[in-house]
């Protein structure tokens, strides 16, 4: 494994792994369903993420197209709230970015969009990674309504 320090966050991750994993997985979770907000999802899921967040995925062997799962918290009538998580073979080393009252710290990249990990009981893990160690991506965006 390889180490990477993002923002206060101090982890390791296996590209190969986890690039194996994304080339087991046919499709982003917005392309499996139709409900509108999916649909929206998948029309502008390709410019939400900042570069920043292109530039990490990259490194780590995330397949941006492949979001593991993706909701709407709060929709309005010209953008919403989604949501949604990613996965990458790896553990954390550190985290100097620990709020001990929440479950996940949240940080903002951008004024629309925001990421936190989750280093343990990810979600949604496929059945062939099960017991590799999984870093679950959260993320926080708004998304404006193109339907």
């Amino acid at each position: 494994m390889e180490i990477i320090k993002y923002r206060n966050w101090i982890m390791e991750f296996d590209y190969e792994k986890t690039k194996l994993m994304y080339s087991m997985i046919a499709n982003g979770s917005s392309e499996e369903c139709e409900c509108e907000e999916c649909q929206n999802f998948r029309i502008v899921k390709e410019s939400i993420y900042p570069d920043e967040i292109k530039d990490l995925f990259k490194t780590l062997g995330v397949d941006i197209n492949k979001e593991i799962e993706n909701y709407c918290m709060d929709p309005d009538l010209s953008n919403h709230l989604s949501a949604g998580w990613f996965h990458f073979v790896g553990k954390q080393i550190d985290n100097d970015n620990i709020n001990q009252n929440e479950i996940i710290n949240y940080e903002s990249i951008t004024t629309e969009f925001k990421i936190g990990f989750v280093f343990e009981d990810p979600r949604l893990v496929i059945k062939e990674f099960i017991n590799e160690p999984i870093i679950q991506i959260e993320f926080n965006v708004r998304v404006p309504w193109r339907l």
